[in-house]
């Protein structure tokens, strides 16, 4: 779907009932390129980087938006967008709702942050017509 890999109707057998984690890898220096896709489905790391405006219905220089446009709102649970710049580039993430929601850590750290702050993410790569970096995890 959308050049996305899917499974459907598949079973599954939990072999092992301890939970387990997969190590993020720091792909920060792959924003941008191609290579990046290699990485689809992985947990990933993105580090340093620097949280820039987005505009919001208003024209306002806001740090985040609710929806891709804004017409959002925390009580809605919509998902979040924001704006990073690594190495004077700008890339744009989301915290999709139906993963992490308005109660989840990672919701609220995107609503505190400002414009300007430094910021480590971690997440996965998810695809919809190109990379998606979707994130479970901010750190300042």
């Amino acid at each position: 779907w959308a050049g996305e890999r899917e499974i459907a109707d598949a079973t599954v057998t939990v072999l092992d009932s301890e939970s387990w984690y997969a190590d993020g890898e720091d792909v920060t220096a792959l924003l941008g390129k191609d290579e990046l896709a290699d990485k689809i489905n992985k947990t990933v790391l993105f580090k340093g980087m620097v949280v820039e405006a987005s505009k919001d219905a208003e024209g306002n220089d806001v740090p985040f938006l609710y929806n891709w446009d804004g017409s959002g709102s925390h009580d809605d649970n919509s998902d979040l967008y924001f704006n990073v710049s690594v190495d004077g580039k700008t890339y744009t993430f989301t915290v999709e709702s139906y993963l992490c929601g308005n109660d989840t850590d990672v919701y609220k750290a995107v609503e505190g942050l400002k414009v300007g702050d430094k910021i480590d993410a971690e997440g996965f790569l998810y695809w919809y017509n190109g990379v998606n970096p979707h994130i479970t995890k901010i750190s300042k």
